[in-house]
């Protein structure tokens, strides 16, 4: 067992883009059978995307699939692939000195299901080496 000051309470959120969120959606909602729960649109976020959820209740994952309104734009919310990864947990709000790279942002817990001393983080994959091969082929 690894000695960390936080412990992982869950997923929160997953976000995924492509050029066109159609073979997201495939494979998203189609074939794995998340269900749909709404969109979001905006023009200074680059980004075009549906919500879906996996799961139920207070453990749910949010999962948006994502496409750039405009694909020469920024910010290029389609690379790398997996764009981001929230989860919540348990910490001592203090830097951890074994995070790998300086990729993750941690903030107080937004969700109105989390307790007021968890704390929220966004795992960012930057570069070649975080895109996972099988998200490209969506």
């Amino acid at each position: 067992m690894h000695d960390r000051p936080f412990q992982i309470l869950g997923l929160q959120q997953i976000a995924v883009g492509a050029a066109s969120k159609q073979g997201l959606r495939r494979l998203w909602i189609e074939l794995l059978g998340l269900v749909p729960t709404g969109s979001f649109r905006s023009e200074s976020e680059n980004v075009d995307e549906d919500i879906a959820l996996a799961g139920r209740g207070p453990f749910a994952v949010e999962v948006d699939l994502m496409q750039p309104i405009d694909p020469e734009g920024r910010p290029r919310v389609h690379e790398p692939a997996l764009n981001h990864v929230g989860s919540g947990s348990t910490t001592s709000r203090r830097p951890w000195s074994g995070w790998a790279t300086r990729a993750s942002a941690s903030r107080p817990a937004a969700s109105a299901r989390a307790p007021p001393d968890t704390t929220s983080a966004s795992s960012i994959p930057r570069g070649a080496r975080a895109r996972p091969s099988a998200a490209k082929a969506c």
